[in-house]
């Protein structure tokens, strides 16, 4: 994930959406493979201790990781959603008060920022409303 620290500010130029694109790849395919054991041992707490800091650079990287976890766990349904569901819970609360930081409101990349949120919003409801 400290990667992607390194080169969330490149996202807009055309290498850095194929290096961040990657390093996205990667934390999804570790997600789909080794979740339990890799959210158990770090992953948790480093993107919560991201979402909660006053650096930008931090919290969209963090942001970028909680997508990619939860787009391998996207169309899991009945027990298999259980991680998706656990994550939504811890994370929801803690994206709503990161909405409100003035390092986030006040960026001239606060737009990109809320795609990102949004496509994580839309990732984790899109099955329950298709299933319901």
């Amino acid at each position: 994930m400290s990667a992607l620290d390194h080169v969330v500010h490149t996202a807009e130029t055309p290498t850095g959406k194929v290096i961040v694109s990657s390093i996205e790849n990667i934390i999804y395919n570790i997600a789909q493979c080794e979740y339990d054991a890799w959210y158990r041992s770090c992953l948790g707490a480093q993107i919560e201790q991201r979402l909660g800091s006053d650096n930008e650079q931090a919290i969209v990287s963090g942001l970028r990781t909680l997508k990619s976890v939860l787009q391998a766990h996207e169309f899991e349904i009945f027990e298999d959603r259980k991680p998706l569901d656990n994550l939504m819970s811890t994370f929801f609360p803690i994206i709503e008060r990161m909405l409100a930081l003035p390092v986030i409101t006040q960026s001239p990349n606060y737009i990109s920022t809320i795609i990102i949120v949004s496509k994580i919003f839309y990732m984790t409801n899109q099955v329950r409303l298709y299933r319901s």
